[in-house]
């Protein structure tokens, strides 16, 4: 199974039962981040961590498997854009995160690096990242990105802009 786990230690037809108690087990808003069947299993060993021990007579195998959530989130990559402020100046929005996961719903929302990037997996339809970065609240934050994306009022609210001035007008 993905070159991690010999199936004669742990078959395929195993895995898909526990995991299909795990599912059954699962609090509520918590998901599994695939489908259980055996088309999946090869993804699902992918992106779990596999721990063996050895227990008295037995071998013990760990397999951390992550959690999603129910809720979905868009993944934006801010880059400055200029905006023309004069005839010879435009205006550069410099972003404070590399890249941000917004609720569907603009209430919730995740910053991450540039590393923690890289680590995500694509899975199917959708990215898995693994991580501890916080869930944060829109409301109360100051984050530029977030106003842009969600404040049509003030877009620019909390945003350091840039002058940049150009030898040869616009």
């Amino acid at each position: 199974m993905n070159g991690k786990l010999h199936t004669s230690m742990f078959t395929s037809e195993r895995l898909l039962t526990e995991l299909r108690e795990i599912k059954m087990n699962l609090a509520v808003g918590a998901v599994l981040p695939l489908e259980i069947e055996t088309e999946s299993l090869t993804e699902f060993l992918r992106i779990s961590d596999l721990t063996t021990m050895h227990r008295e007579l037995y071998l013990v195998f760990s397999i951390e498997i992550p959690l999603t959530s129910i809720e979905e989130y868009t993944m934006y990559h801010p880059i400055p854009l200029p905006i023309q402020y004069d005839v010879n100046s435009i205006a550069l929005i410099a972003p404070e995160v590399d890249y941000l996961a917004l609720s569907n719903d603009n209430e919730n929302f995740v910053s991450l690096g540039e590393s923690q990037w890289q680590s995500c997996a694509n899975l199917r339809s959708y990215t898995l990242c693994k991580g501890d970065q916080p869930t944060c609240y829109r409301s109360g934050s100051n984050l530029c990105e977030l106003s842009q994306l969600t404040n049509f009022q003030n877009p620019l609210k909390g945003c350091e802009v840039k002058l940049v001035a150009v030898d040869k007008p616009i």
